[in-house]
């Protein structure tokens, strides 16, 4: 099972990527089955139904969020699990040298970087060694600091 935990201080996060997943060595396949975060079932070991992401909220990885989605899916079993917050993530993608996304429709995130916006023309790369984001056609060095470039196509922003 892979969980994306959406953590802050004080709070013990819920599990807003759940995705049951599968290998066979012996066929060289993968399955993966997202859950979505939103759906109702029984929180097992809670004695509640509610959200199948707050299972990890209540009680974390191994205490209620692996039961509860294993019973979810008719107690599929998972022998293993990741478990992963945007801090991890961004090791991971620093690990593996970067990403680059292109953007094939215009798109907006205000997520971990707060506020993108992007148009078709333009790609978005992570750059690990600068620890900074950078767009294509934009000479603005993208930080985690509060700021705002502009290029040809518009207004990147960042708050």
């Amino acid at each position: 099972m892979l969980l994306g935990v959406d953590q802050r201080k004080g709070d013990p996060g819920r599990s807003d990527t759940i995705i049951a997943m599968t290998l066979n060595p012996k066929t060289n396949t993968m399955q993966m089955v997202s859950i979505p975060r939103d759906t109702r079932t029984a929180i097992i070991g809670h004695g509640t139904t509610d959200k199948i992401n707050s299972a990890y909220a209540y009680g974390g990885t191994k205490k209620m969020a692996l039961d509860t989605v294993s019973h979810f899916l008719y107690n599929v079993p998972f022998d293993y699990y990741i478990r992963i917050n945007m801090e991890g993530m961004k090791d991971l993608v620093d690990a593996v040298g970067g990403v680059t996304v292109t953007n094939d429709i215009s798109w907006h995130d205000e997520g971990t970087i707060k506020k993108v916006i992007t148009t078709k023309k333009e790609k978005l790369t992570w750059i690990p060694a600068q620890r900074r984001w950078a767009i294509s056609g934009c000479a603005t060095s993208i930080r985690a600091a509060t700021l705002a470039g502009t290029n040809a196509n518009g207004t990147l922003s960042w708050r």
